[in-house]
């Protein structure tokens, strides 16, 4: 269903602040052909809510703290992200639903494929179906 991504985090005394690099090829299990912010969402209210059919993704809270619902063939679960060093892998056929917990809010995605509206699953009567066919 989904996987954690735990990055580097780097810190030094004479630096003030955080670095979190992220190497494309080596921290990112996929090619990464999109990516894409969230911000502006208030606190309380929900993005995402649909999977896609041949997408992987990559989330990341970069400021503030989210929950994310997951709904595969494996179950549900809820995860909360709440720093850059920890990301959430996301497979296909993921149901998810992304809620800001704090006001401010940055989510960073990373993406396998460029947009493509066909990909996407937004009704979640339809998401069970397909998940009862394979």
């Amino acid at each position: 269903m989904a996987g954690f991504l735990d990055l580097r985090s780097i810190s030094a005394p004479d630096h003030p602040g955080e670095l979190v690099p992220v190497e494309l090829a080596r921290d990112i299990p996929f090619p990464v052909l999109r990516l894409y912010t969230i911000t502006g969402v208030p606190a309380g209210e929900t993005r995402g809510c649909h999977a896609h059919r041949h997408t992987r993704q990559a989330i990341f809270c970069l400021r503030g703290k989210i929950e994310v619902l997951l709904e595969s063939r494996d179950g549900k679960e809820e995860v909360v992200l709440d720093g850059p060093a920890r990301g959430l892998l996301l497979e296909t056929m993921a149901w998810h639903e992304v809620t800001c917990l704090s006001e401010g809010c940055v989510i960073l995605v990373l993406a396998s494929r460029p947009y493509d509206e066909s990909d996407y699953i937004r009704d979640h009567e339809e998401f069970l179906a397909l998940l009862e066919e394979d």
